[in-house]
């Protein structure tokens, strides 16, 4: 069975002005037509998650039921200057106290990420799992959301915090049990309130742990040039995501490196080539090669038989591409 997603998009972006005053910056282009929330319902239903809700504010409310019509559910957070836990608790009185995802609109990641957070195991006490990256670049570590470990877990979250563990991607599920304590640290703290305050808040009784996704490719966007660097990012992304879980280590180590890279330069400079061109060029290779190999050529048999494996490789990722 799977968890529904919750996405919080009602932050007004004003770091990214002219560019937010309509949209929000989850709507800003990676690569043409391709979206920042594109790019991350696509991770989201490539691991099965089909139930979307986003959370936004009443100006982005329209764009967004356009673009996306029955593929997600809008949800609007009524009222200005609030924090995103407020955000959360929006959803909350629509999803209910169970298990879902929450993500960050304006977080792109590579797709072994949520992999991992999915695949996790909470203990039962547990109403955080948060991902952890150990070793977070300057600038993720600057802007991140800090973490300090204790010894049986998470010990305190927070952006004027020292990255002494690591920083948070900006991926969660939250678990039964997270209602009670957003509802108590919104009254607490008010509307201003944001979710480490909630995490912080759950710290208290054991009840956060973490997946370690450090190395994983992850960025979060908050200026002109953040999105540049995600638009680079992007493509390195798009490579990752290709590689499956089941490949083999000569698939892994050897062929995917390669055929990852020609399969995401063909998609970049939109040079579709029909997978019937690729199957016949692959199996005129294959028949080359046993000929190579029958006569006695082993080398250049050898050679040729690695490379139509490659290229078999790119028909697959092509079609998984387009």
């Amino acid at each position: 069975m799977t968890i529904p997603a919750v996405i919080l998009a009602a932050g007004l972006g004003t770091r990214l002005r002219p560019y937010t005053e309509e949209r929000p910056k989850c709507m800003l282009e990676l690569e043409p037509g391709k979206t920042v929330l594109d790019l991350i319902l696509s991770q989201l239903e490539g691991e099965g998650v089909k139930e979307v809700y986003i959370v936004t504010n009443p100006r982005y409310k329209e764009v967004l039921e356009r673009r996306y019509g029955e593929k997600v559910k809008v949800l609007v957070v009524e009222g200005e200057g609030f924090g995103n836990l407020f955000s959360l608790a929006t959803a909350l009185k629509k999803i209910g106290d169970k298990p879902f995802l929450l993500l960050m609109s304006d977080h792109i990641f590579e797709r072994e990420l949520l992999r991992r957070l999915l695949r996790c195991k909470a203990g039962e006490n547990v109403i955080f799992t948060l991902c952890l990256d150990r070793f977070p670049s300057w600038e993720k570590a600057r802007e991140g959301l800090k973490v300090v470990l204790g010894e049986k877990g998470d010990e305190l979250v927070g952006k004027a915090l020292p990255p002494y563990h690591g920083i948070d991607t900006g991926l969660f599920i939250c678990y039964p049990g997270v209602k009670e304590v957003v509802e108590k640290v919104i009254r607490e703290k008010g509307p201003k309130a944001v979710i480490a305050d909630a995490v912080n808040e759950a710290v208290k009784t054991g009840r956060v742990d973490y997946v370690d996704v450090t190395g994983l490719l992850w960025m979060d966007i908050d200026t002109p040039e953040d999105l540049e660097e995600a638009r680079k990012m992007y493509w390195r992304i798009l490579r990752r995501d290709l590689i499956k879980p089941t490949d083999g280590p000569v698939s892994r180590y050897l062929n995917r490196p390669i055929s990852t890279r020609i399969s995401v330069f063909l998609y970049k400079k939109r040079l579709f080539i029909p997978p019937n061109v690729i199957t016949l060029l692959n199996f005129l290779l294959c028949m080359l090669s046993a000929v190579l190999l029958y006569i006695g050529l082993w080398i250049p048999g050898g050679i040729l038989t690695q490379v139509s494996s490659v290229i078999d490789g790119v028909d697959g990722e092509l079609a998984r591409l387009y």
